[in-house]
């Protein structure tokens, strides 16, 4: 399975590290600049979504425009195309 990261923070984790050839860290990163980057985009859960609200703990109603009048049901974990993060 893929395990996409972010990498701006797998460099700081390297050169956060004790390495005797100084040279390592700097090769990494440029190993990791090189690397092509993953058509990915990250999702919103629906606990974290502007348009859930949650009735029971970990279990809620999504109430996006989108629906209309409907609410749907949705546990906290899932996540739509949809989602938009709650303002902090």
């Amino acid at each position: 399975m893929d395990k996409f990261i972010e990498a701006e923070k797998l460099k700081q984790v390297v050169k956060a590290n004790d390495w005797s050839n100084k040279a390592v860290p700097l090769a990494v990163g440029m190993i990791i600049d090189a690397m092509p980057s993953a058509d990915v985009v990250q999702v919103v859960r629906c606990k974290y979504c502007r348009y859930w609200d949650e009735c029971r703990i970990g279990e809620g109603l999504c109430e996006h425009p989108v629906n209309g009048i409907t609410r749907d049901y949705t546990l906290g974990d899932d996540f739509c195309s949809y989602g938009e993060r709650k303002p902090d």
